[in-house]
């Protein structure tokens, strides 16, 4: 499958973070409809991108769009994000799936911007009760469960076992650190 690549360093206004990885892709929609046939037929509109505006560090409309999609195509029981800042990704994916929620974020303590390994710019750090905002006191929070720990943990790992209690996971979305390696833990 062609993959449209765009070197960062073109793109204005990327963060710091960026320039560590490649990327951005782009999936065209004949290449999407081969992986997930009839895809195309769902068109869904991102309920909380109307009720919450893209800010700098939110999944990007385009981004936010597919991943509605690919939810109301694969009807995911258990969705496991990794990155939650806002929150607003988790409140959408809430909003268009009966799924439950695991999203997970870093400790307050974690939270100072100097973890150079993690890829991330100190200014998409906030303050442990900012985070997952956005889905807070909704209809859809009973199903969202937010662990407040390093994804590249043992103690995380452990965690989330106990949260899946052998259930298996049946979407998973890494927004967070944004390495290469880390990502690589976080999706083996």
């Amino acid at each position: 499958m062609p993959v449209n690549f765009l070197l960062p360093t073109r793109i204005e206004g990327l963060g710091s973070r960026y320039h560590r990885h490649p990327g951005p892709y782009a999936v065209g929609e004949e290449d999407l409809n081969k992986i997930f046939p009839d895809i195309s037929k769902v068109q869904p509109e991102p309920y909380s991108a109307k009720r919450y505006p893209h800010q700098k560090g939110d999944l990007d409309p385009p981004n936010l769009l597919l991943l509605t999609r690919l939810v109301e195509y694969l009807h995911p029981s258990t969705v496991l994000e990794v990155g939650t800042y806002r929150g607003r990704t988790t409140h959408n994916i809430a909003m268009h799936s009966s799924a439950d929620i695991i999203t997970i974020d870093l400790p307050s303590d974690m939270r100072t911007g100097s973890e150079e390994s993690y890829g991330t710019d100190e200014a998409y750090f906030m303050s442990r009760d900012d985070v997952g905002k956005l889905f807070k006191d909704s209809a859809e929070e009973s199903r969202i469960r937010q662990i407040y720990a390093d994804s590249m943990s043992l103690e995380c790992q452990n965690y989330l076992d106990v949260l899946l209690n052998d259930r298996k996971i049946d979407l998973a979305f890494i927004d967070a650190a944004h390495d290469y390696e880390s990502v690589k833990h976080n999706f083996e």
